[in-house]
C-alpha cells in the first residue's frame, strides 16, 4: 500500500507543484488524473506572471469539440512566482457538446506560456495502444453507456498501453469489466441476507504494470472473477448487467511520477474478459473538494467540538472530527457509531469525511438502509446497499477530506461524492418512515486481497485477520429539512448532476432552472473608472464577455451572469479619445 505524506490545505499549492523557475513557464501535474468540475493547482513563473491567463480545456467526442473552463489568473507568491487554481469544465457543459460516456476526452491546462497535459480519471481501454497478444476492440454493450462505446476483449497474454498517468496521489484503480465466460448462479441458494448469490466465473487474473508490458506491477496480478463457493464479496450485484466496477488497491511501488501503464490479462479463458475502462481512484491531480454553498435553512448538527444531540459508541473527538477510538496500537481500534437523536425524513445531508486506508469500511445509515462507504468490494462508496452500486470511485487519498451529499426525497435517494453523482435510486418499498441517522465505521472488516483465494478471502470459518486497521473521520455534518418530497430547493439539489448515473424509473422530471433574478442576490456591479470621455467600453466576468451600460461620465454598470457567486473577477477596459487604454480590475466580495 502506498503512503502519502499529509498535505495541508493552506500550503497545497506550494507543496504539490514545483517552485517557480527562472524562465517563464506554466507548471502543474503532468498526466495527473482529474474529473469533471475538479480544481487544479498550477504555477506560473517569470515577470508579470500575475497577468497570465490559464484555463482547463477539454477536447471531447468524435467531433473533437473544444470546451474551456473559466479563465483564471494566478496571484504572486513569496518565492517570486505566481500560483493559481483552474477548474475543469463541468458535466453539464460536456454533455451539451454531444459527448457521451465512452467517447474520447482529452484534458489539458493551457496558457500563452505552454500546455500541461492532464488525464481524465476514467481511461477508456479501447483508446489504448495494443502492445502484446491480440486484444480486440468490440462494441462494449455496457448497460450504462451508449451505442458508441467500445471495449477491449482480451485473452491471456493480451496487453494494452493506457498511456502515462501520474499515480503519486492515487490509492487504487477501478476496472470496469465483464467476465463473459461462466455460469449464471441465479438458481443457487442464498448464503444469507448480506452474502447473496453471485455469478460463478472462471479464474481471471489481470495486472496493471509500469513502463512496459512485463514491467513492475502497480496492481496485481489479482483474480477479478466472482466465486460464490468462496462467498466472495467481489460485487457483481447492484449494476444491472454484466459490467461492474472492480476496485483494486495499488500494491506495487510507483517507479516514477507518471509511468506509462499497461493493462495485462494474466490468465483466463480465451476471449473471456471485456474491459471497458480504468478509473484512477484517489486524490489524483485535483485539490480537495470545497464544501458547496449552503442553501437557506441548512444547519450544522455536528461541528467537531462536542457530541451534543448524538448517541455515540467508541468514538472520540480529534482535530475537529469524530474518529474511531484507539485503545493501544494500530491493530486495536474499535468500531465507531454515532446516532442523531432526532428523527428525520425528506432531507439533504452533507458530510466531510476521510478514511485512513483504502480497505476500511463504513456506512451512513438512514435507519436500516446503508449508504456504503467501503471501496473494496460490495456496493462501493456512495452505493445504496442491496440495490444500486456506485458507478464511480471518487474518494480522495488520506489525509484529504471528501465532501459527501445524500438527498432523500420520498423514495428517491441521490448520493454525490466530491461533486459527482454516484448513485440515483428509488427505494423499493416506497418512502421510508421517519428515521434516525447513524454514521458507523467498521474497521474490523478490513481485509487484504490476493490472487490465490479470490477477492477478500471471506469464507467461513473466517480466520483472516488484517495486517493493519485504519479509521474513518467525520466532521461538519449538516442537514437541511425539506418541506416534502416536492420541495423545489431539495429537488434541484438532487438533480444538479442528473444523468451522471442511470436515472431510475419513477424519478420525478427535473424542475426548470431557477429564475435568474432573485431577491437579495446581486445581479449587477458598478465600476468607477479613472477617466472620463471613454470609448469602446468592454467588460468580462471571470474571463467571459458580459453586457455593460454607462451610468455616468466615469461609471459603468456590469450585468452579472447567473453563475457569478463568491469572489468573481470583473475586468473593464476602455479607451480615451486619444486612444489611451484604461483598465479596471475588481474582485467583489
Amino acid at each position: 500500500m502506498i503512503r502519502h505524506a499529509p498535505v495541508l490545505a493552506a500550503t497545497a499549492l506550494a507543496l504539490l507543484l514545483p517552485s517557480a523557475a527562472t524562465a517563464a513557464s506554466l507548471t502543474s501535474t503532468p498526466h495527473g488524473p482529474v474529473d469533471l468540475g475538479d480544481r487544479v493547482a498550477y504555477r506560473v513563473s517569470g515577470t508579470g506572471c500575475e497577468k497570465v491567463g490559464v484555463a482547463v480545456r477539454l477536447t471531447a467526442g468524435p467531433q473533437a469539440r473544444v470546451l474551456s473552463g473559466p479563465r483564471t489568473t494566478p496571484r504572486p507568491t513569496a518565492d517570486g512566482g505566481c500560483a493559481g487554481i483552474a477548474r475543469v469544465p463541468d458535466f453539464a457543459a460536456l454533455r451539451a457538446s454531444g459527448w457521451e460516456p465512452g467517447d474520447r476526452l482529452g484534458v489539458r491546462l493551457e496558457s500563452r506560456l505552454g500546455v500541461v497535459p492532464l488525464r481524465f480519471a476514467r481511461i477508456e481501454a479501447d483508446l489504448g495502444r495494443p502492445v502484446a497478444g491480440s486484444p480486440e476492440i468490440v462494441p462494449a454493450q455496457d448497460q450504462d453507456t451508449g451505442e458508441r462505446d467500445r471495449a477491449v476483449r482480451s485473452s491471456s497474454g493480451d496487453v494494452v498501453s493506457l498511456g502515462r498517468v501520474d499515480v503519486r496521489r492515487a490509492d487504487s484503480v477501478g476496472v470496469r469489466l465483464c467476465v463473459t465466460a461462466g455460469l449464471d448462479t441465479a438458481a443457487l441458494p442464498s448464503f444469507g441476507p448480506l452474502l447473496t448469490p453471485e455469478r460463478l466465473e472462471p479464474p481471471t487474473l489481470i495486472s496493471i504494470r509500469q513502463d512496459g508490458p512485463d514491467g513492475p506491477p502497480l496492481v496485481g496480478p489479482v483474480d477479478i472473477a466472482s466465486d460464490p463457493q468462496e462467498i466472495s464479496r467481489l460485487s457483481t450485484l447492484g449494476f444491472g448487467g454484466c459490467y461492474r466496477l472492480v476496485v483494486l488497491p495499488i500494491t506495487g511501488r510507483v517507479q516514477e511520477d507518471a509511468p506509462e501503464l499497461f493493462l495485462r490479462t494474466e490468465a483466463g479463458l480465451p476471449g473471456g474478459l471485456l474491459v471497458n475502462s480504468v478509473d484512477i481512484a484517489g486524490t489524483g491531480a485535483k485539490l480537495p473538494t470545497a464544501a458547496p454553498p449552503a442553501p437557506g435553512g441548512m444547519r450544522t448538527i455536528f461541528d467537531g467540538t462536542s457530541f451534543d444531540g448524538w448517541d455515540t459508541n467508541n468514538c472520540v473527538l480529534r482535530d475537529g472530527a469524530a474518529v474511531n477510538a484507539r485503545t493501544g496500537n494500530d491493530l486495536d481500534i474499535t468500531g465507531c457509531s454515532l446516532t442523531w437523536r432526532e428523527r428525520m425524513e425528506n432531507v439533504v445531508l452533507r458530510f466531510r469525511m476521510r478514511r485512513e486506508d483504502v480497505y476500511d469500511n463504513a456506512g451512513i445509515y438512514l435507519d436500516d438502509q446503508e449508504i456504503q462507504l467501503r471501496a473494496v468490494g460490495e456496493y462501493l462508496p456512495g452505493g445504496y446497499f442491496g440495490r444500486f452500486a456506485a458507478r464511480w470511485q471518487k474518494l480522495s487519498s488520506f489525509p484529504d477530506y471528501d465532501e459527501i451529499e445524500v438527498v432523500q426525497l420520498g423514495a428517491r435517494h441521490v448520493v454525490t461524492v466530491n461533486g459527482r453523482t454516484v448513485t440515483d435510486v428509488m427505494r423499493a418499498g416506497g418512502p421510508p418512515a421517519p428515521y434516525r441517522l447513524r454514521v458507523v465505521a467498521q474497521p474490523e472488516w478490513s481485509y487484504r486481497v490476493g490472487a490465490e483465494a479470490g477477492f477478500g478471502n471471506e469464507g467461513f470459518p473466517d480466520v483472516t485477520r488484517p495486517s493493519e486497521l485504519g479509521a474513518f473521520w467525520f466532521k461538519d455534518v449538516r442537514m437541511l429539512r425539506c418541506a416534502g418530497p416536492d420541495d423545489p430547493v431539495c429537488r434541484r439539489l438532487a438533480d444538479a448532476r442528473r444523468g451522471q448515473v442511470p436515472v431510475p424509473e419513477g424519478a420525478p422530471d427535473p424542475l426548470p432552472p431557477e429564475p435568474t433574478m432573485r431577491c437579495g442576490v446581486r445581479r449587477a456591479y458598478v465600476v468607477t473608472l479613472a477617466r472620463t470621455g471613454l470609448r469602446k467600453v468592454r467588460a468580462t466576468v471571470d474571463g467571459r464577455r458580459v453586457a455593460v451600460r454607462r451610468v455616468g461620465a466615469r461609471r459603468v454598470r456590469i450585468v452579472l451572469p447567473a453563475r457569478a457567486s463568491g469572489r468573481y473577477r470583473v475586468r473593464v477596459t476602455a479607451r480615451t479619445a486619444s486612444g489611451r487604454l484604461v483598465r479596471a480590475d475588481r474582485r467583489p466580495r
